[in-house]
């Protein structure tokens, strides 16, 4: 689900969202209903994957106990809906963050919270942010602004969407890809072990 800019903007309803226009509403919800109950409730999928708090990080929202209480709400209405929740660590984030400090810090913080409430949830984790990390990839998976994903092809190309898609030897040093491959696959173990 897109709902803009924060975490918590997942489990607002979509009528009490502000106009940024990052996330133009849409004839398809419920004004009352939030982004996350629209899109489970339109595609009624069996997983649902949370990676959700890079933006909390950088503009130097809260995390502690707050980020912490909006993964937990939005762990538990995930499987109020019906579908298994599925935690990510964030990526890494070569840029400072709003508040001043370092992003990386910021980023190892979110990622703390997300592993403790993955493990008091019981919900499956994947370590986005230590593969990302990990030697050959390119800029740490990074683009050059040093907070997005990084692109095969680059960011600039028209179709930088199929680029994210390619799951080629060389594709794969660049973090959209890399993420793409490791979501796949999780996605296929996790329906192999429900059978």
């Amino acid at each position: 689900a897109v709902s803009g800019v924060w975490t918590e903007w997942l489990m607002t309803p979509t009528e009490d969202l502000p106009a940024t226009g990052i996330a133009p509403p849409t004839d398809e919800c419920e004004p009352e209903q939030t982004p996350l109950d629209c899109e489970i409730g339109l595609i009624s999928p069996r997983w649902v994957l949370i990676m959700s708090g890079t933006n909390d990080a950088l503009l130097g929202r809260p995390l502690g106990n707050t980020y912490r209480d909006e993964l937990v709400r939005m762990v538990d209405r995930v499987r109020e809906l019906g579908p298994v929740p599925v935690l990510s660590t964030l990526p890494p984030m070569a840029v400072q963050a709003h508040n001043g400090q370092p992003g990386e810090e910021r980023i190892g913080e979110a990622n703390r919270i997300i592993r403790e409430v993955a493990e008091e949830k019981e919900v499956p984790l994947i370590d986005l942010h230590s593969a990302l990390a990990a030697a050959g990839m390119v800029d740490h998976g990074l683009a050059a602004d040093g907070l997005h994903l990084g692109v095969y092809g680059g960011e600039e190309e028209p179709d930088v969407m199929r680029g994210s898609a390619m799951l080629t030897i060389p594709a794969l040093h660049y973090g959209a890809n890399r993420r793409n491959l490791i979501w796949l696959q999780t996605l296929e173990r996790l329906d192999r072990a429900a059978g």
